[in-house]
Protein backbone atom coordinates (compact mmCIF):
# COMPACT_ATOMS: atom_id res chain seq x y z
CA UNK A 1 0.00 0.00 0.00
CA UNK A 2 2.87 2.61 1.11
CA UNK A 3 5.06 1.96 -2.09
CA UNK A 4 1.68 2.70 -4.61
CA UNK A 5 1.30 6.21 -2.71
CA UNK A 6 4.99 6.41 -2.70
CA UNK A 7 5.90 6.42 -6.53
CA UNK A 8 3.71 8.78 -7.92
CA UNK A 9 4.20 11.71 -5.43
CA UNK A 10 8.20 10.65 -5.68
CA UNK A 11 7.56 11.35 -9.56
CA UNK A 12 5.49 14.73 -9.02
CA UNK A 13 8.12 15.96 -7.00
CA UNK A 14 10.89 15.04 -9.34
CA UNK A 15 9.10 17.02 -12.39
CA UNK A 16 8.09 20.03 -10.24
CA UNK A 17 11.94 20.41 -8.89
CA UNK A 18 13.24 19.91 -12.46
CA UNK A 19 10.57 22.47 -14.04
CA UNK A 20 11.53 25.12 -11.24
CA UNK A 21 15.14 24.74 -11.92
CA UNK A 22 14.49 25.00 -16.08
CA UNK A 23 12.41 28.04 -15.73
CA UNK A 24 14.85 30.09 -13.83
CA UNK A 25 17.49 29.42 -16.47
CA UNK A 26 15.24 30.61 -19.00
CA UNK A 27 14.14 33.81 -17.02
CA UNK A 28 17.91 34.48 -16.83
CA UNK A 29 18.33 34.11 -20.61
CA UNK A 30 15.75 36.00 -21.84
CA UNK A 31 16.62 39.03 -20.68
CA UNK A 32 19.32 39.79 -23.71
CA UNK A 33 22.26 40.08 -21.33
CA UNK A 34 24.46 38.43 -19.29
CA UNK A 35 26.49 40.44 -16.22
CA UNK A 36 29.70 38.27 -15.15
CA UNK A 37 33.38 37.70 -15.44
CA UNK A 38 35.15 36.52 -18.68
CA UNK A 39 37.60 33.61 -18.19
CA UNK A 40 38.78 30.92 -20.65
CA UNK A 41 37.98 27.17 -20.20
CA UNK A 42 39.14 24.22 -21.88
CA UNK A 43 42.50 22.53 -22.57
CA UNK A 44 45.27 23.71 -25.05
CA UNK A 45 44.57 23.52 -28.42
CA UNK A 46 40.76 23.66 -27.37
CA UNK A 47 40.37 26.58 -25.49
CA UNK A 48 37.06 28.52 -25.58
CA UNK A 49 35.78 31.91 -24.10
CA UNK A 50 33.40 31.74 -21.08
CA UNK A 51 31.51 33.98 -18.95
CA UNK A 52 30.64 33.07 -15.16
CA UNK A 53 28.04 34.58 -14.07
CA UNK A 54 27.13 36.09 -10.25
CA UNK A 55 25.68 31.96 -9.88
CA UNK A 56 29.01 30.77 -10.99
CA UNK A 57 27.13 29.40 -14.05
CA UNK A 58 29.07 28.90 -17.48
CA UNK A 59 28.00 29.84 -20.62
CA UNK A 60 30.29 29.73 -23.65
CA UNK A 61 30.98 32.49 -26.01
CA UNK A 62 30.70 32.61 -30.11
CA UNK A 63 31.49 36.01 -31.07
CA UNK A 64 33.27 38.00 -33.86
CA UNK A 65 36.80 38.38 -34.47
CA UNK A 66 37.08 41.44 -33.68
CA UNK A 67 35.29 41.05 -30.42
CA UNK A 68 36.80 38.01 -29.28
CA UNK A 69 40.45 39.36 -29.88
CA UNK A 70 39.02 42.10 -27.22
CA UNK A 71 37.83 39.48 -24.79
CA UNK A 72 41.17 37.30 -24.88
CA UNK A 73 42.82 40.46 -23.32
CA UNK A 74 40.77 41.07 -21.12
CA UNK A 75 40.19 37.82 -19.14
CA UNK A 76 39.39 38.15 -15.67
CA UNK A 77 37.03 41.28 -16.31
CA UNK A 78 33.66 42.19 -15.30
CA UNK A 79 31.54 42.71 -18.26
CA UNK A 80 27.39 42.72 -19.51
CA UNK A 81 27.47 40.41 -22.58
CA UNK A 82 24.62 41.33 -24.88
CA UNK A 83 23.78 38.39 -26.72
CA UNK A 84 21.29 37.43 -29.99
CA UNK A 85 20.47 33.72 -29.29
CA UNK A 86 21.23 30.91 -27.35
CA UNK A 87 21.63 27.21 -28.18
CA UNK A 88 21.87 24.35 -25.30
CA UNK A 89 24.92 22.07 -26.67
CA UNK A 90 26.89 19.04 -24.77
CA UNK A 91 29.09 21.60 -23.37
CA UNK A 92 26.38 23.67 -21.93
CA UNK A 93 24.57 27.36 -22.85
CA UNK A 94 26.35 28.53 -25.99
CA UNK A 95 25.60 32.93 -26.34
CA UNK A 96 26.03 34.06 -29.42
CA UNK A 97 27.34 37.52 -28.43
CA UNK A 98 26.80 41.10 -30.58
CA UNK A 99 27.78 43.70 -27.68
CA UNK A 100 29.85 43.69 -24.83
CA UNK A 101 30.19 46.53 -21.91
CA UNK A 102 32.43 46.76 -18.87
CA UNK A 103 31.41 46.88 -15.76
CA UNK A 104 33.74 48.24 -13.23
CA UNK A 105 33.06 46.07 -9.84
CA UNK A 106 32.02 42.10 -9.32
CA UNK A 107 27.95 41.89 -9.80
CA UNK A 108 28.74 39.30 -7.16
Amino acid sequence: MNIKFFSPVLILLLFFTFSIIGCSADSVLSKGFIDGQIMVVGNEPFTKLALFDTTNRCYILECSEKIKNELWKKQGSFLRIFFDAHKQDFEGVILTVNHIEYIKQSPR
